[in-house]
C-alpha cells in the first residue's frame, strides 16, 4: 500500500511538472522577450569585440602585411552568395583584409563580378574533386560529391604567402 501511494505521488508530481513546462513553453511573450534579450547581449558583445579588434589592428598596423591572406574556393556558382557574405564579414572584422578566391571555369561571370566587388582577388584553377581522376582517364564519374572539393590543395603552391587562412564559402566570421 505504501509503495502504491508513493507511486501515485510521483506520478502526480510528474504530471504536474509536465503541465507546468507546457504552460511556460506556451507563453509566447515570455519566449520572445527571452530571445530578444539574448540577441541584444550577443549584439553588444559583437560590437565590443569589433571595437577591440579595430583598436588592436591600428596598434599593430597589420593591415599592410601582404604576405597573409584569407582564401576560399568556388567550384561553381552554388556557393557564390555565402562566399560574398563571408568576404564581407572578413573585411569587416579582420585586420588582414586580403581575400583570394580560387575559382574554377564553372564559376560564371556575374559571380566573378560579385566576388571582385567584395574585394576578392580571383585565381583561376582547374576544378579538383572526387571525379577528377575519372575525368582524366575518360571513365564515367563514380562520385556525386561537391565540385571543387579538393581545390584547396592549390594553396600549397602559393609560396609567395607566409600565412593563409582557408575557409569554406559558408563560413561567417563574427569577431
Amino acid at each position: 500500500v505504501v509503495f502504491l501511494l508513493r507511486f501515485l505521488n510521483v506520478y502526480g508530481f510528474l504530471r504536474g511538472g509536465k503541465h507546468l513546462v507546457s504552460l511556460v513553453a506556451a507563453d509566447s511573450t515570455r519566449t520572445q522577450t527571452a530571445k530578444t534579450l539574448v540577441a541584444r547581449q550577443e549584439w553588444r558583445l559583437m560590437q565590443l569585440e569589433r571595437r577591440y579588434t579595430q583598436a588592436e589592428c591600428q596598434r599593430e598596423n597589420s593591415t599592410a602585411n601582404h604576405a597573409h591572406a584569407w582564401i576560399t574556393a568556388l567550384g561553381n556558382d552554388i556557393v557564390s552568395l555565402p562566399a560574398v557574405v563571408a568576404g564581407h564579414s572578413v573585411r569587416t572584422f579582420s585586420c588582414n583584409r586580403r581575400l583570394i578566391a580560387l575559382v574554377s571555369p564553372l564559376v560564371s561571370a556575374p559571380t566573378r563580378k560579385a566576388l571582385i566587388a567584395v574585394g576578392y582577388s580571383l585565381i583561376d584553377v582547374e576544378s579538383l574533386d572526387c571525379n577528377w581522376m575519372d575525368d582524366q582517364q575518360g571513365r564515367a564519374r563514380r562520385n556525386l560529391g561537391f565540385p571543387g572539393t579538393f581545390m584547396r590543395f592549390y594553396i600549397w603552391s602559393f609560396d609567395w604567402l607566409r600565412k593563409v587562412v582557408y575557409f569554406d564559402p559558408d563560413f561567417l566570421l563574427l569577431s
